[in-house]
């Protein structure tokens, strides 16, 4: 059941639940009337703090010392250092390559994302080794030469959209007749 208490800052009543009386809650009807009250009052906060609250005169000598106080150069360098220094927080991280990615795969790369390994290495693709077509970025492809798709830059070429497609199916055809 409610109780009925009246606001610290501007003396209206209002009801609150017996819990948050015991929390030490249920004084001001609103925000607004908590940070009028501690606007005026700032060292009012520490009086309801039961441990390591400071003393009458503490209080008087810290709000006296940080009057019309901005944080130095020396404060605003350690606060825009991380946690560990080694890079400002603001700052992109350092960008992790290859295996010393968390996300790197080795052997178990997936097709596509070998494809994309293998064009970040070597670049585009450009002219075709077998028939010497040169053209738009599309037509021409890298192909894996022995179709194990392993991490090897000296085991892929450059083929057009036609040469490729002739390739894979003798490949298949010998796959077929003779096994791996």
């Amino acid at each position: 059941m409610p109780i009925e208490v009246v606001c610290k800052e501007c003396g209206k009543s209002f009801f609150v639940r017996p819990y948050k009386i015991k929390e030490g809650k249920g004084k001001f009807c609103s925000k607004n009337c908590y940070t009028k009250y501690f606007k005026k009052n700032p060292l009012s906060y520490w009086s309801g703090k039961k441990r390591n609250s400071p003393s009458e005169e503490t209080r008087k000598k810290v709000s006296e010392k940080m009057k019309g106080r901005t944080l130095t150069e020396k404060h605003k360098k350690n606060i825009s250092i991380g946690k560990k220094g080694k890079h400002n927080l603001w700052s992109k991280p350092p960008v992790r390559i290859g295996e010393e990615n968390k996300k790197w795969k080795g052997k178990d790369v997936s097709y596509r994302n070998l494809h994309r390994w293998v064009e970040r290495n070597l670049g585009k693709a450009k002219k075709c080794s077998v028939c010497g077509r040169v053209g738009i970025e599309k037509e021409i492809h890298w192909s894996n030469t022995d179709h194990k798709y392993k991490r090897n830059l000296d085991d892929w070429q450059e083929l057009c959209a036609k040469c490729h497609n002739k390739y894979d199916k003798i490949n298949n055809q010998l796959k077929q007749k003779y096994g791996n």
